[in-house]
């Protein structure tokens, strides 16, 4: 990427500048945990617990999706519409 200027820079949204920010950090971070990803796969007690770390996760997305389904049509539109355009992928 282009270096940008100090201006440039600043006008940039705070989640792209954290991005930029962190990219090394977190590309060692996930080299290391897919290195261990392997143990997971192979040991089922590991398994088990990885997937119980999760459980609450998926059970708050879960109970925030049915409470959307219960609200206004048209505000479940305006967060699903805000949800699509979240910069998820890298």
């Amino acid at each position: 990427m282009a270096s940008l200027s100090d201006t440039e820079e600043q006008n940039l949204p705070f989640s792209v500048q954290l991005r930029q920010a962190s990219r090394r950090k977190h590309s060692i971070s996930d080299a290391l945990v897919n290195s261990r990803l392997i143990n997971l796969l192979v040991d089922p007690k590991l398994y088990a617990r990885a997937l119980g770390c999760f459980y609450y996760i998926f059970k708050a997305v879960e109970d925030g999706l049915d409470l959307a389904v219960q609200c206004d049509p048209s505000e479940f539109e305006y967060v699903k519409a805000h949800l699509i355009t979240l910069p998820l992928g890298r």
